[in-house]
């Protein structure tokens, strides 16, 4: 992505040109807020503020709206409350019955938090619904034209087609409550809109704002004063011209930041995270993951043919790294031709300026080892189905500089390119590097860049030998993660404080980074935050077999590792520091791959000719090579099942921690997977004929039974006492 002034610098065609632009919401310019106001206000998106407690007609000004109750979602199934959850999480009917906690009248069930997975939307008892009164006189607010600062500012609500401008917002209950309605007054008509009667529970809808602090605040709160940014409804038709419209012929195409399946920096007037609560306004419900990837798919239809008009061949996206979306979005020459993933590898310090100024080794930093872990997943995934993912090495937002200036950066790159490599390695994959390098150290910033590509990224690596389906295939060592190459071998600790002293190669390579001194290396040393791209010594040694870089069975990989696995400590703390001891970390929660025989990492299960299929069923295999295999996956299964049983009891104290939830998802998911590969397995070890095409959950329950009786018993008493005090 180049700025107008560097493009114009350019040969049309020697690079492609990607012109930059955030589809997240309007600009920082000090006229949009007004223009977008006055003429946009359809476009932007918008939350379900609640629901009308009363019928209005067309002339009343003042009216309640009350706090949308957990069942009163149309899309979402009527449920009782879990048990365990106290009185002001217990569903109850609007104005009539009324639960007490000590004595004091409830009018609520939900403190915004999720009951049976739905979110609940946050409801402030001193701004009801997030409402807060206008302050500007007219009907667009006002802002400084040299600063863009807020001046004054227009707020309001939305009732079917008519807009209405908040003057006053009270909270107003009949009894003592949490959750008390909010008592608005208004001025009807807004923006010439029709001023029509609505019923009792018409949804009352508010706009959404985009960027930290762009919202109304109040000059004591915000004395320096805050910006004014809005949200945009992808589904809108004068969404894709807003973005198309940034497009000129002086580039190649467009690169739209913000998307991803919810939206990004969605807060409402108050400031509340409104992401999961977008509208779909036209239906009269939430729109929801896939609601909003689909909202999506029409704009980038959009915005391709708008751009191609005018000669644009590229359009690229930010965020489009999930599998809710990926699949739908990513198509070249049609739709999108790469989604990039931000922040693949390294972090930068969030209080670190938008410059490439100060950075040290504490600001710029490789993620954590379980984001990493996750990152990979996701990255191994779109890249197994062939879709153009574009991992990024940090952010795509203005902190990455801080990366010139980092004095590690090497090995920062190092570690960013090497986890490329060992999650993607495909033609269909892109890496997004910050190419720049002050002209000048001393100077820094001020003394200017020039761009050059690091030799790293042109080293001779060829095809990759081995695919796996989660990143822990790629364990080799305690602490180490590695790939084969047809001429390269890629290794990488993403551990924070977890070495390997010396992990044999079983094979000769060189580090081409030593240059003409290069030495033959058979063994390496892996340290935290490490990551090595070697390369074959000779092209005549065949390199390398991945089950044989270690020097043993993995009960026999701590052998060689510097000490225990200090770092798993660092990832959580509480009841959840011990959980992650008893197996290396899990992988990322795969939705739908598993079950859906026309996704890729069904085919690698079911397709004779992939390396995973070939391990399990091939009848040339050592029947000891097979029982081995058997052997790993059982005793993968039930270390995960031991992890699940303790997650789930550290749930029952908190059951709405973040981190011991998605610990939870992520552990199911492995034992999915190791069901699926113990099942494979076990067609070989009963003696039966493999079977091409297996799929889930289709073997005969005897096999199953035998399999599971003579193997288990085999890893429980392999494993003895030791494994029992581990885990207590």
């Amino acid at each position: 992505m180049f700025s107008d002034g560097t493009v114009a610098k350019l040969d049309k065609t020697s690079i492609i040109k990607i012109k930059y632009k955030n589809f997240g919401g309007s600009g920082q310019a000090a006229f949009e807020p007004g223009f977008v106001e006055s003429q946009h206000h359809e476009d932007v998106a918008y939350y379900r503020t609640g629901l009308l407690s009363d019928g209005i007609d067309e002339v009343q000004t003042t009216f309640r709206v009350r706090r949308v109750r957990h069942t009163d979602f149309p899309t979402d199934a009527s449920v009782a409350a879990p048990s365990g959850l106290d009185a002001r999480q217990t569903s109850i009917p609007h104005k009539s019955t009324v639960t007490t906690i000590d004595g004091v009248p409830q009018c609520s069930e939900c403190n915004s938090r999720c009951v049976d997975g739905v979110p609940c939307q946050h409801w402030n008892p001193l701004s009801p619904g997030g409402l807060v009164a206008s302050t500007s006189p007219g009907d667009k607010s006002v802002l400084n034209q040299e600063t863009g600062v807020v001046e004054s500012y227009v707020t309001w609500l939305r009732i079917a087609d008519e807009y209405m401008k908040i003057l006053k917002v009270e909270p107003v209950c009949e009894l003592p409550c949490i959750y008390p309605d909010a008592q608005v007054t208004v001025e009807r008509g807004l923006w010439h809109s029709p001023k029509r009667s609505h019923n009792t529970d018409t949804s009352v809808l508010s706009p959404i704002y985009h960027g930290e602090g762009c919202y109304p605040q109040p000059k004591k709160l915000s004395p320096e004063g805050s910006c004014l940014r809005y949200a945009w409804d992808p589904a809108r038709p004068y969404v894709a011209e807003y973005l198309a419209d940034a497009y000129n012929s002086s580039y190649d195409g467009l690169w739209l930041d913000c998307f991803g399946a919810t939206p990004h920096l969605a807060y409402n007037a108050i400031g509340n995270d409104m992401r999961k609560f977008i509208w779909n306004v036209a239906e009269d419900v939430k729109y929801g993951l896939d609601g909003y990837v689909a909202a999506q798919h029409t704009l980038v239809e959009r915005v391709r043919e708008l751009t191609a008009r005018k000669g644009a061949t590229h359009l690229y996206a930010n965020n489009v790294d999930r599998w809710v979306s990926a699949p739908v979005l990513l198509k070249p020459r049609v739709l999108l031709d790469g989604g990039a993933k931000e922040s693949f590898a390294i972090r930068v310090n969030e209080n670190e300026p938008c410059t490439a100024g100060t950075a040290g080794p504490q600001q710029v930093y490789p993620v954590e080892e379980i984001d990493w872990i996750a990152n990979m997943n996701q990255v191994m995934n779109l890249s197994a189905a062939g879709l153009p993912t574009m991992p990024i090495i940090g952010d795509a937002g203005c902190r990455s500089p801080q990366l010139v200036r980092a004095p590690n950066r090497e090995e920062l790159e190092d570690f960013g390119y090497a986890s490329f490599l060992l999650a993607a390695g495909t033609r269909t994959s892109m890496y997004g590097i910050v190419p720049y390098y002050f002209r000048n150290a001393t100077k820094g910033h001020a003394g200017g860049y020039y761009v050059e590509i690091h030799p790293r990224y042109f080293h001779p690596i060829g095809a990759p030998q081995k695919n796996e389906m989660v990143v822990e295939g790629y364990r080799i060592a305690p602490c180490t993660f590695a790939r084969l190459f047809e001429t390269a071998l890629v290794l990488v600790n993403p551990t924070a404080h977890c070495s390997d002293a010396s992990v044999p190669l079983n094979g000769t390579w060189y580090d081409p980074a030593a240059g003409p001194a290069s030495q033959p290396i058979t063994t390496v040393a892996m340290a935290p935050g490490k990551g090595r791209i070697l390369l074959r010594w000779h092209s005549s040694d065949e390199g390398a077999d991945l089950e044989q870089i270690s020097s043993g069975p993995r009960s026999d990989l701590e052998q060689i590792s510097s000490g225990p696995r200090a770092d798993l400590e660092q990832i959580s703390s509480g009841p959840r520091a011990d959980l992650e001891q008893t197996s290396p970390p899990l992988a990322l929660r795969i939705p739908d791959e598993l079950t859906n025989p026309e996704q890729p990492i069904a085919d690698e299960l079911t397709n004779p000719e992939q390396p995973i299929a070939d391990e399990l069923t091939n009848p040339e295999q050592p029947m000891r090579t097979v029982l081995k295999n058997t052997l790993s996956y059982v005793e993968k299964l039930n270390s995960a099942e031991d992890q699940l049983t303790a997650v789930e009891a550290a749930l029952e104290q908190d059951p709405t921690d973040d981190e011991l939830l998605k610990l939870k998802s992520n552990l199911l998911e492995v034992i999915m997977l190791e069901q699926v590969r113990l099942e494979l397995a076990l067609e070989v070890t009963d003696g039966s004929e493999p079977k091409g095409g297996v799929v889930p959950g289709t073997l005969a329950p005897e096999h199953l039974e035998v399999g599971w009786a003579h193997l288990r018993e085999a890893i429980k008493a392999a494993a003895g006492s030791s494994s029992s005090s581990a885990r207590e």
